[in-house]
């Protein structure tokens, strides 16, 4: 994000549009809603309506996860003048299933931190058993009387 900030918006219309979407991506992802839209907005006033799709599939996955996913959606179906646009429709479907995966993904990453977790422990535990019998051997050894040798 600082070093979005650093960058100078473009004057030359070639690459205003480039600079659009990735401050639509940057503050998307650190989660300002605000901002994320109003820099999605700029990106596709004016713009036709493939245009304006192709930007919304470019950004979806930035805006979904600050939930400005709904508002760029109407803008763009504002564009289209309809309401279930087909490319639109497809765009949220696709949406829809990255986030369904991804909270699939979200038990298996907590089932393998479980794992590690006690494998850890389990691996601890060995060691510091190992520890008590080296001691205890230690001191059984210590206690022992040893026959000296005597010189005949």
């Amino acid at each position: 994000l600082a070093a979005f900030r650093d960058i100078v918006e473009p004057e030359d219309p070639k690459f205003q549009k480039p600079y659009l979407i990735l401050g639509t991506q940057v503050w998307s992802q650190n989660g300002d809603l605000h901002q994320g839209l109003k820099f999605f907005q700029r990106s596709i006033d004016g713009e036709s309506i493939q245009l304006a799709t192709r930007t919304l599939a470019v950004t979806v996955l930035d805006l979904k996860k600050a939930g400005a996913f709904e508002a760029a959606k109407s803008s763009v179906e504002n564009i289209a003048g309809q309401k279930d646009h087909p490319d639109v429709l497809m765009i949220s479907e696709f949406a829809d299933k990255v986030a369904e995966e991804n909270k699939a993904l979200i038990p298996q990453k907590v089932l393998q931190d479980q794992r590690t977790f006690i494998a850890l422990a389990v691996a601890l535990s060995f060691f510091f058993f190992l520890i008590v019998l080296y001691w205890l051997e230690r001191r059984s050894l210590a206690a022992m009387d040893w026959p000296s040798k005597k010189s005949t």
